[in-house]
């Protein structure tokens, strides 16, 4: 899986010194897999960072739910919230500094407008040629709150269901 966080490397080392400490909230349906991506996004970031002696570590938190209808309504709450309370403030020396608990959300695209006055423009950190590696017609359709790139998708599911009726119904229904 390729990783997003690779892409605002060198944002946050041009702008925060040497040592970054990056935390990321995720979630997951499965105690399983709960671990296996905490371990996945923290071992394939930080061997990234140190093979290219980057000084950024990725702390990842993700967030395990039994029940997915009720819980991702929970995690949906809670980020809403978490970006609520977190901002960023440009001190007289524009250094950026956040405060706040997560530097990265994954969440689901579905959620992009009730997150996104609280995201930052990414249009404004990222170059123009490393945005158009990403097909522009997702980009608006899964990562774009009025007009501002507050996101990158990192993989894509679809949720079709295709039957041909004809055959069930003389198979089953006949």
């Amino acid at each position: 899986m390729i990783f997003f966080c690779f892409i605002i490397l060198y944002y946050l080392t041009s702008n925060f010194g040497n040592t970054v400490k990056i935390n990321l909230l995720s979630y997951s349906f499965d105690s399983t897999e709960t671990i296996d991506n905490k371990n996945k996004y923290e071992n394939e970031f930080n061997e990234y960072a140190i093979k290219n002696n980057l000084n950024v570590t990725l702390e990842a938190e993700v967030m395990k739910f039994e029940n997915p209808t009720d819980s991702y309504s929970n995690f949906k709450l809670f980020v809403e919230l978490s970006l609520k309370k977190s901002n960023s403030i440009k001190t007289s020396s524009n250094e950026i500094v956040h405060q706040g608990k997560f530097d990265i959300y994954i969440y689901n695209v579905k959620y992009t407008n009730i997150y996104g006055p609280y995201l930052l423009d990414l249009k404004e950190n990222l170059s123009k040629e490393y945005i158009d590696m990403y097909d522009s017609k997702i980009l608006n359709e899964t990562s774009t709150h009025q007009n501002k790139l507050v996101g990158l998708p990192i993989y894509l599911s679809y949720d079709i269901l295709y039957s041909n009726i004809e055959l069930l119904t003389t198979e089953y229904m006949g």
